[in-house]
């Protein structure tokens, strides 16, 4: 079964200083009217980099509820949050 879905989607990435870049996406589910938001910061070393993200999504039960079916139980990324990470480039 084919369903018809309608997502807009806008990103922005802006390079800030030599180090630093900072990305922001924003998302409108048309058929469920939903907004979800992201933003990231990012600065790079040399082998490393450091990584912010906010987040402010749909949790999983403001879907109805045959589109929750489709959904796995633990969502990764639903509601709201915040998230720390440091990747190490050898």
């Amino acid at each position: 079964m084919l369903r018809e879905e309608q997502l807009t989607v806008m990103m922005i990435s802006i390079p800030w200083g030599m180090f630093d870049s900072v990305m922001g996406l924003v998302s409108y589910d048309w058929k469920n009217e939903r907004l979800s938001n992201f933003l990231m910061w990012q600065r790079a070393y040399d082998n490393f980099s450091l990584h912010a993200i906010l987040y402010a999504n749909p949790k999983r039960v403001d879907y109805p509820i045959e589109f929750q079916l489709r959904l796995p139980e633990t969502l990764m990324g639903s509601g709201n949050g915040i998230q720390f990470m440091v990747v190490f480039n050898h």
